[in-house]
């Protein structure tokens, strides 16, 4: 690994393959899909693995001042934010800034687009292209603070608040269950979005909504082949499964056999 530094700001966009990214001393595993923003003056280096997951990179590099410092003076209170992260903090390293900002996985390459539209109007070099590229790298900034401040709310989520979501979560899915469920449904019940209720339940529970929801409606089908003279059909549809080739890979995966065959072993059992 080469470790290095610059005298300017730099973007890296691991397009694709893995590897390690060296940032001041530590090491991070990174993969397609995360973004690195690096102030000037950052040491930091590529170890790549080799073979198919060899990293591609695409690097965006420019100066503070190439972007439009009228945000500083902007009252808005985002902005002004964004301002003071992506100029001041960006300027010089101290002690309260670590210097970078990474988005991993789906929220990096959310950004891809910006970066592609930046290359492209380089490329071509058209009438106005650095207005465009100005364009698109103050969006891409934008977007990227934005995505921090989520995963930052998301961390900073406290335990007691998280929890309540999660459990009125579950009352609800155990109340509904028979129904068809749908995580915009779910989210908007405990007001907030889907992708952050889905995080939110994964990080409590060590369990996805989708594998929770297969895991409670497969419970109650077992329950009422125990206590019901139901049909295996008609078992799965009070339980909430519409599709009866779905459910019977569903059962098998967790009860290890097949509805009949559950029955007529817990039948044999109860004699």
């Amino acid at each position: 690994v080469c470790l290095h530094t610059h005298d300017f700001i730099e973007i890296a966009y691991i397009e694709n393959g893995s590897g390690i990214h060296i940032l001041e001393n530590q090491k991070q595993q990174t993969r397609q899909g995360d973004l690195f923003i690096m102030n000037a003056n950052i040491v930091h280096g590529f170890l790549t693995s080799g073979g198919k997951n060899k990293l591609g990179v695409i690097n965006c590099i420019f100066r503070a001042e190439f972007l439009d410092e009228a945000l500083a003076d902007c009252r808005d209170d985002f902005l002004g934010a964004f301002y003071r992260i992506f100029f001041k903090s960006f300027l010089a390293v101290n002690g309260e800034n670590p210097g970078y900002l990474r988005l991993s996985g789906g929220n990096g390459a959310c950004l891809q687009q910006f970066l592609l539209r930046m290359l492209g109007e380089y490329d071509r070099k058209a009438k106005g292209y650095e207005a465009a590229v100005r364009a698109s790298l103050t969006l891409l900034l934008i977007h990227a603070f934005r995505k921090e401040q989520e995963e930052q709310a998301f961390s900073e989520y406290t335990t007691e608040s998280g929890t309540d979501a999660v459990e009125r979560t579950i009352a609800y899915i155990g109340a509904h269950c028979e129904k068809p469920l749908h995580l915009q449904e779910l989210a908007s019940n405990v007001y907030l979005s889907p992708s952050y209720l889905s995080k939110l339940f994964k990080k409590h529970t060590r369990e996805t909504l989708t594998h929770f929801i297969q895991r409670k409606r497969i419970q109650e089908v077992c329950r009422l082949l125990d206590t019901t003279e139901l049909s295996v059909k008609a078992a799965a549809s009070e339980a909430g499964f519409r599709d009866m080739k779905t459910f019977y890979e569903i059962i098998k995966k967790h009860v290890g056999t097949t509805p009949a065959s559950y029955r007529k072993r817990n039948d044999k059992t109860s004699l």
